[in-house]
């Protein structure tokens, strides 16, 4: 059972005028043709299932909500998404592509702190061509180098389980994000209905140990600063993740259920028992979201700023 082959996003008709959004294309075939020939496979297949999932769960985000994303630009602006801590921007070029395909005349930022991750998104900036990229190094458990509620959209994608306190880096999403504006954020839902059971509680202790360690997994320098990424130091549920967004100015409005677990262990690469994960999830999925939330191994949420 291939994980793309479930299209469960609805195309979207919206309005046809210039500058306004015009018919949503699919998800699923915008992955398909984006990750062909361009994206290194992921270091497992097991791996690959978890990441594809959550992509195609991102963009279903964006789609769901494309009309809205730049109600609230001023006349004569260019709707702003902002990508923080965009690693060597696999998720950025997917979605610049796919909103300049129904939506054009976005400007898109890539925010990042590592050298090399930087060189990498610069290299495939060349080669891909795709309007409205632009990449900065910055210091996210800073303050970011965007100027006040100037952002339409704010992606963050598996950053705020690497920073001490998420709650500074909230605060700037508060202060950079347009008043009616987005932010659409992934990070894991720690403990999850599976780790508060036997099925991954060694994997659980071994995240809480890194957590009350602050183990650094990496170290850069930007504007002489050194910054340091840690591994999992902050482990909150999504719940806890939905009450902290709304104490910095962020209402929940849509969420998707990632995949239940990771598969980093040998079993999960199995061809026999990715068949049956995958059918698992399948049938997950049509249930709604909202009753298996808590077996989501990950938060895909879309937030307002009020």
């Amino acid at each position: 059972m291939s994980l793309l082959n479930r299209d469960n996003e609805n195309s979207l008709s919206t309005q046809s005028a210039a500058g306004s959004p015009g018919r949503a294309p699919s998800v699923t075939r915008h992955i398909a043709e984006h990750f062909r020939g361009r994206i290194p496979d992921h270091e497992n297949r097991a791996a690959a299932f978890y990441w594809e999932r959550k992509r195609r769960l991102v963009l279903e985000l964006i789609a769901s909500r494309l009309p809205q994303l730049r109600a609230n630009t001023p006349a004569g602006e260019q709707p702003r998404f902002v990508d923080i801590g965009s690693g060597e921007a696999t998720d950025l070029f997917m979605i610049a592509s796919y909103l300049n395909s129904c939506d054009p005349g976005w400007r898109f930022l890539g925010l990042e702190g590592f050298d090399k991750a930087l060189e990498i998104s610069e290299r495939k900036n060349a080669t891909y061509g795709i309007p409205g990229v632009d990449f900065r190094s910055a210091n996210v458990t800073r303050p970011l180098p965007l100027d006040d509620r100037k952002v339409d959209v704010l992606y963050c994608s598996e950053v705020l389980e690497h920073i001490p306190e998420p709650g500074q880096l909230l605060s700037e999403f508060a202060r950079v994000v347009r008043l009616g504006g987005y932010a659409l954020i992934t990070t894991p839902n720690e403990p999850n209905l599976l780790q508060r059971s036997w099925w991954s509680r060694a994997h659980y202790e071994h995240l809480k140990q890194e957590s009350s360690g602050k183990q650094v997994v990496a170290e850069s320098v930007v504007n002489g600063e050194p910054v340091k990424l840690y591994g999992h130091v902050s482990l909150h549920t999504n719940r806890e993740w939905d009450r902290m967004l709304a104490q910095h100015g962020f209402s929940l409005v849509d969420f998707r259920r990632g995949a239940a677990v990771y598969g980093n262990r040998p079993f999960y690469r199995k061809p026999g028992f990715y068949q049956a994960r995958a059918a698992a999830e399948w049938v997950l999925d049509l249930f709604p979201r909202s009753l298996f939330r808590n077996l989501s191994d990950q938060v895909i949420a879309l937030y307002r700023r009020v």
